[in-house]
C-alpha cells in the first residue's frame, strides 16, 4: 500500500519518467507503518517508485519547497518530517513538495519491525562521535544513502525542468531536510551537480557527511538540539564550520532541548520554534 495522501494534496508526482535506476525493494511491499514509539506519526519503507507529493502555497508566490522527510535511508517519516511540514510552510506562500525517496529494505511483516528497529536506533546510539571526522556509521545507512542522494537530485531536477507547468519559479526552489533527509539537504548544497543546486539549503539535524564546500554553495539554515542522542550536535556544528571556513553563508541555530526528530512536533521544548527562525531566515536570502 502506498502512503495515503493529506487532503490539500494536490498531485503526486513521479520524478523517474522512465522509472528509477534501481529498485532496492523488489519483492517487498511498499508500506505505511506507524512509529513503534509514537502511533501519532506514520512512516513508509520500502518504496519502489520516488514521487513529490504537491502540498500548493494558501497564497502562491511562485517560491516552492523541496521537503526531504528522514528515516536512517531505511524508512521516510511522512507525517512528522513531511505533511506538518508543508503545511506550515503553504501557509508562508511556498508550493511544497515531498520527495519520497528510495531506501534500503525493512522486513515485510510488520510484526519484525519493533525489533529491527530497537536493534537499529541501538546502533546509532552506539557510534563514537569523538573524532574529528562525521562519523559513517553502519551499512545500511551507507547503502541506502546512494539511492536516496539519486532520487534527491532527480527531484531537484524535475521541478526546475517543470517549473512552468508547476506554476513555481526554478530560481526560487529551496530545500529542507531532516537527519538522512538533512544529509540529502546538505548533498543538493554542496556536492550535487549545478543544475541541482537549490537557491537556499535547511538541512535539519543532519546526518553530516564531510565534503569540499564549492565557493558557490547556497546560504544554509542548520538547526539541531543540544540534547539530540541519535545525531548529536556535533554533525551539525562540523557542517556550519565548514560553512565558515569556505565563506559560505550560514545559519546555526543549536537549541538546548528537542532531542532528535522534532521535526514539525509541539513539544513545549526550545526546538518548537524553529520554523519561527527558519521563514524569518528565508525572507533574508529571497526566499
Amino acid at each position: 500500500m502506498s502512503h495515503p495522501l493529506p487532503d490539500n494534496a494536490v498531485a503526486k508526482l513521479e520524478i523517474w519518467p522512465d522509472g528509477p535506476p534501481s529498485d532496492p525493494a523488489a519483492g517487498r511491499t511498499e508500506k505505511t507503518f506507524f512509529n513503534p514509539l509514537d502511533p501519532s506519526e506514520r512512516w513508509v519503507r520500502n518504496i519502489h517508485i520516488p514521487t513529490l507529493t504537491h502540498i500548493p502555497a494558501e497564497h502562491p508566490t511562485g517560491k516552492a519547497m523541496l521537503i526531504i522527510p528522514g528515516g536512517g535511508y531505511l524508512f521516510v517519516s511522512i507525517d512528522n518530517e513531511g505533511y506538518r511540514i508543508a503545511n506550515r510552510m503553504s501557509r508562508e506562500g511556498f508550493d511544497c513538495f515531498i520527495l519520497t525517496y528510495r531506501c534500503n529494505i525493512l522486513p515485510e511483516e510488520d510484526a519484525e519491525i519493533p525489533a529491527f528497529m530497537e536493534q537499529f536506533f541501538g546502533s546509532l546510539r552506539g557510534v563514537d562521535y569523538g573524532g574529528t571526522e562525521p562519523p559513517t556509521r553502519n551499512p545500511h545507512i551507507e547503502g541506502g544513502r546512494v539511492f536516496a542522494e539519486e532520487d534527491a537530485r532527480q527531484a531537484m531536477r524535475y521541478l526546475k525542468a517543470n517549473a512552468t507547468a508547476l506554476n513555481i519559479d526554478a530560481d526560487r526552489i529551496g530545500v529542507v531536510g531532516f537527519s538522512a533527509g538533512g544529509g540529502l539537504a546538505a548533498h543538493l548544497a554542496t556536492d550535487a551537480p549545478s543544475d541541482c543546486r537549490p537557491k537556499a539549503s535547511a538541512p535539519i539535524y543532519p546526518a553530516y557527511r564531510k565534503v569540499p564546500l564549492p565557493a558557490d554553495t547556497c546560504p544554509m539554515f542548520l538547526a539541531t538540539a543540544a540534547d539530540d542522542d541519535l545525531v548529536p550536535p556535533c554533525s551539525t556544528t562540523r557542517l556550519a564550520e565548514a560553512c565558515h571556513a569556505a565563506k559560505v553563508p550560514v545559519t546555526l541555530h543549536l537549541y538546548g532541548n528537542g532531542r532528535h526528530g522534532f521535526g514539525g512536533k509541539v513539544q513545549g521544548t526550545l526546538s518548537d520554534r524553529w520554523m519561527d527562525d527558519f521563514v524569518a531566515w528565508l525572507a533574508t536570502v529571497g526566499l
